[in-house]
């Protein structure tokens, strides 16, 4: 009984446990993990630059209307308003509030 009581819940691990495993078998593991990381890395980095044009013309839009209708706010960021857009309604997008200095 006692036993059993100090096992720990299905589900629950502690995340600091490590398994143990042969090393050959954990640089494997270490090397795949490197290569998803700076491989999600490379395509956030593309995709940025990508839409960087669009973005920064959607806050140039922002600030001088406050306020863009969903197909003005796709129109200026240069994206197509397609099914997406179709989904999420006829939102308007508004320009965030000024941050105020607390002194």
């Amino acid at each position: 009984m006692a036993d059993r009581a100090r096992r720990e819940p299905r589900g629950r691990r502690d995340p600091a446990r490590r398994l143990t495993r042969a090393p050959a078998t954990q640089q494997t593991v270490d090397e795949e993990a490197q290569r998803i990381v700076e491989s999600a890395e490379r395509e956030v980095i593309d995709l940025l630059e990508r839409e960087r044009p669009g973005s920064e013309a959607l806050a140039r839009a922002l600030l001088r209307h406050e306020t863009l209708d969903q197909p003005d706010a796709y129109r200026v960021a240069g994206t197509p308003s397609g099914v997406d857009a179709e989904r999420s309604g006829n939102g308007t997008l508004r320009a965030a509030a000024p941050a105020r200095d607390a002194a």
